[in-house]
């Protein structure tokens, strides 16, 4: 019998690999970091460059809130393989940019392979739901 985490993992696995050929699915996860988003801008978070920055659970395509956060140094946590999108020139190449400028860990976020106090800033959205120990991380 497959674990809760292993049924999220094949489900999330299968959805990324049916989005990279979407656009209009990508721009719709694009949207949903607009809550996160706003609420970042009404902090004063957006308006700063970081040295550093993770985002835990950056997804399939590796674009998570990546693309709101300006950092020097950006990492990106997820346990799914990071895809490459082929949904059309103009998100491929936003996308691309993202990836080109983020260094990806394949990992589990129980498990993070990070020192502690080594971020300026991190987000985590969407993520306790697919793990097996929400507590720990």
């Amino acid at each position: 019998m497959k674990t809760s985490y292993e049924i999220a993992q094949n489900y999330e696995s299968n959805y990324w690999n049916n989005r990279k050929n979407d656009p209009v699915g990508i721009i719709h996860d694009l949207e949903s970091s607009y809550a996160i988003g706003a609420h970042l801008q009404a902090q004063g978070i957006l308006n700063f460059e970081y040295d550093s920055f993770l985002d835990v659970g950056c997804g399939g395509l590796g674009i998570g809130n990546l693309w709101l956060i300006n950092a020097k140094n950006k990492y990106g946590l997820d346990p799914l393989t990071i895809l490459i999108p082929q949904a059309n020139l103009l998100l491929d190449n936003f996308i691309n940019n993202i990836q080109s400028k983020t260094t990806y860990i394949k990992s589990k976020a129980e498990n993070m392979p990070f020192d502690k106090n080594i971020f300026d800033i991190i987000v985590c959205n969407n993520v306790l739901d697919h793990v097996d120990q929400p507590v720990q991380i």
